[in-house]
């Protein structure tokens, strides 16, 4: 899902940006626009829950702030630039360019999937099929104790 939700993104934000200049019907613009935010939706629901079930418990509101800082600052320095570039080069270049650019993440993290299948934790070293996540991850095999709250008088 994370994977086909990146490629379909990065697709059909480089084919609206084209519709303007190539087709110029706003019907298909919007056609495209809804399916590129379904695209969108898939690929930051499942790097979001992936990364939940990833992080220890201890470490997991550290690492989602960290998250959240990131993909709201990203898009707001993101559009600055496309906002500055769109200044020279008009709005359909800066936007294929960032289609185009997705895509080509998408290629560099396709060539490096065995690096980053060995670095997930409950993954064999080689790329190979996942093993249970109870058997390699620390937070499926250490048992978390029961605290309990009492009022005290």
């Amino acid at each position: 899902l994370i994977i086909g939700g990146a490629v379909g993104f990065g697709l059909f934000l480089a084919a609206f940006s084209l519709t303007s200049q190539f087709v110029g019907f706003f019907p298909l613009a919007l056609i495209l626009i809804f399916i590129m935010a379904i695209f969108n939706s898939t690929y930051t629901i499942s790097v979001q829950s992936s990364l939940q079930m990833m992080v220890p418990d201890q470490m997991r509101g550290r690492v989602m702030g960290l998250y959240t800082l990131n993909y709201r600052a990203a898009p707001a320095l993101g559009a600055m630039l496309m906002g500055g570039l769109s200044t020279l080069f008009g709005l359909q270049v800066p936007v294929a360019t960032g289609g185009a650019l997705c895509l080509i993440a998408f290629v560099i993290a396709l060539t490096r999937r065995r690096a980053i299948a060995a670095a997930l934790p409950w993954r064999r070293r080689r790329c190979g099929p996942a093993l249970t996540p109870s058997s390699r991850h620390p937070r499926f095999t250490t048992p978390v104790p029961l605290v309990s709250v009492r009022n005290s008088p």
